[in-house]
C-alpha cells in the first residue's frame, strides 16, 4: 500500500538482486525475480494507513519490465454478483473512471470489465437510486435519507416485495426466497459519525438491527447500569452511580420521583447512603405513586441483602444475584432488541468470572477494572448472539464489510 512496504517485500523476494548508485545518497533499486502480487487499485481504501495507489501501478510496470516472465493477469470472473449487478458495475465505473490525466488516477480498461459467473435470471431492477430534494442543511438531509432508507427496508421485507434474494438449496444450487428478510440487508457507511440518526429511525419503525463493532461492548448502557450498581454497592459513596441505578431498568423510577427523593437532602450531606434514601422516602411518600414507592423500597431491600454477601460472593455471582432479584432478563426481553441486551450482561458475567480466576475476587478490584474499561472506550465487540443467525439488519462501515456478502445493501450518501 505504500513505498516502504514495497521495498520490504522486494527485499524478502526470492533471488532478488540489488543495484545502487555510486553517490553518497544512493538509491536502491530492487528487482525481484520471483514475486506474485494481488490487488485492485480501484479498492484502494487504506488512505488512513498512508496508502498510495501509484505504488501498486508502479509495481505492475516494473514487474512486466524487469521480470524474466513478468506478466499482468486480470481476474475478471466474478462469482459473487449476478448478471444485473455486474452490468451496472461495468457501466458505472467505466463512466466515472475514464480519461484520467493524473498519475494517481485509475483508468477503466478492457481488463477491468467483470464477467458474471452465476447463472441467475434477473427478476427486476438490481440497483435502485433513492433521490431526495435539496433541503437546506446537511442534518435535515441526513434525516430524510435515514427515513427513506428505513422506509424502503420495510417495503423490501413485505411478502409482496418484488426484490429477489437467493439462497443455497440442499443440492448446492441457488433458489429464490419467498421474500427478503431483515437478515438479508446491510447498511454500509463511510464512517459511524452519524449512525445514531439511522438507529433512531430503525427503532422508530421497529426494525431490528445490529451495529457491527459500533460503540463497543463497554460503551453499552447495560454495562454502565451494572457498573453503577456495583460502584454504589461497594461503598454507598457515589451519588451519580446511585442516580444511574435508580433511573435504569434495574429500578426504573421516573425523573419526577427522583426529584422528590433528592430535593430534601442537603448537598453537604452527600454522598447519599441507603439509610438517608430510606429516610427521604418516608418523608416524601405522599408525593409518590404506590408503584414508585414499591420500586425504591425493593431496591433498598435488595441492596441490604447484597451488602451482607458482597465480600463472600464473586463479582460474577453478585451480578447474577442482581439479575435474579430484578428479573432483569424477563424485563429486557420485552424491550427493543431485548435478546441482545441480555446477551451483553451474560458476556459481562463471563468477563467477571475470568477476572476472578486471573486476579482477585474482590468487588472493589473488579469495579475499578470495569470502570477503566468503560472509560477507555475500548472497541470490544458487543455480544455476538445476533450476528450469525438472528433476523436483523446489519450496520457497518464499508471497510468492515470488505470481503463479506449481503443480498441487499444500502449505501447512504450522507451517512
Amino acid at each position: 500500500t505504500n513505498q516502504v512496504q514495497k521495498e520490504i517485500v522486494y527485499y524478502l523476494s526470492e533471488d532478488s538482486r540489488c543495484e545502487s548508485s555510486a553517490s553518497d545518497n544512493s538509491v536502491i533499486r530492487l528487482h525481484p525475480r520471483k514475486l506474485y502480487v494481488v490487488g485492485d487499485p480501484k479498492q484502494s481504501i487504506y488512505c488512513f494507513r498512508g496508502a498510495d495507489v501509484t505504488v501498486f501501478l508502479e509495481m505492475q510496470t516494473e514487474l512486466e519490465r524487469e521480470g524474466i516472465d513478468g506478466k499482468n493477469f486480470s481476474l475478471c470472473e466474478n462469482f459473487r454478483s449476478h448478471k444485473g449487478l455486474i452490468a451496472f458495475f461495468n457501466l458505472f465505473f467505466n463512466s466515472i473512471m475514464r480519461d484520467g490525466k493524473e498519475h494517481y488516477e485509475i483508468n477503466f480498461k478492457d481488463d477491468d470489465y467483470q464477467e458474471y459467473q452465476r447463472e441467475i435470471g434477473d427478476t427486476g431492477p438490481c440497483v435502485e437510486l433513492i433521490t431526495m430534494g435539496d433541503e437546506e442543511g446537511s442534518e435535515l438531509q441526513r434525516k430524510r435519507e435515514a427515513v427513506a432508507v428505513t422506509k424502503r427496508i420495510l417495503e423490501v421485507v413485505q411478502p409482496e416485495s418484488s426484490s429477489a434474494v437467493y439462497e443455497r438449496d440442499e443440492r448446492g444450487g441457488e433458489r429464490c426466497k419467498k421474500h427478503p428478510e431483515f437478515s438479508d440487508i446491510a447498511i454500509l457507511f463511510r464512517r459511524f459519525t452519524h449512525i445514531k440518526l439511522y438507529e433512531r429511525e430503525l427503532r422508530r419503525r421497529e426494525i431490528p438491527y445490529y451495529v457491527v463493532k459500533g460503540r463497543g461492548f463497554f460503551a453499552c448502557q447495560e454495562i454502565k447500569d451494572i457498573l453503577n450498581f456495583l460502584k454504589y454497592l461497594d461503598g454507598e459513596s457515589d451519588t451519580l452511580a446511585l442516580v444511574g441505578v435508580l433511573r435504569s431498568p434495574l429500578v426504573g423510577i421516573p425523573d419526577e420521583t427522583l426529584y422528590w427523593l433528592l430535593r430534601g437532602i442537603d448537598k453537604d450531606d452527600r454522598p447519599i447512603t441507603a439509610r438517608m434514601l430510606a429516610e427521604q422516602l418516608s418523608k416524601v411518600s405522599s408525593e409518590l405513586s404506590q408503584e414508585d414507592r414499591d420500586a425504591v423500597t425493593f431496591f433498598l431491600d435488595m441492596l441490604c441483602q447484597l451488602k451482607h454477601k458482597k465480600d463472600r460472593l464473586t463479582p460474577a455471582e453478585l451480578i447474577e444475584r442482581i439479575m435474579e432479584y430484578t428479573h432483569y432478563e424477563a424485563v429486557m426481553l420485552t424491550t427493543f432488541q431485548g435478546e441482545q441486551k441480555v446477551a451483553i450482561v451474560r458476556k459481562l458475567i463471563e468477563l467477571a468470572r475470568r477476572f476472578s480466576r486471573k486476579e482477585t475476587g474482590l468487588l472493589k478490584d473488579f469495579t475499578a477494572y470495569l470502570k477503566s474499561l468503560v472509560e477507555g472506550d475500548l472497541l470490544e465487540p458487543e455480544a455476538q448472539t445476533t450476528l450469525e443467525n438472528a433476523n436483523v439488519v446489519r450496520l457497518m462501515t464499508i471497510h468492515q464489510a470488505k470481503g463479506l456478502e449481503f443480498p441487499i445493501v444500502f449505501l447512504p450518501d450522507l451517512g
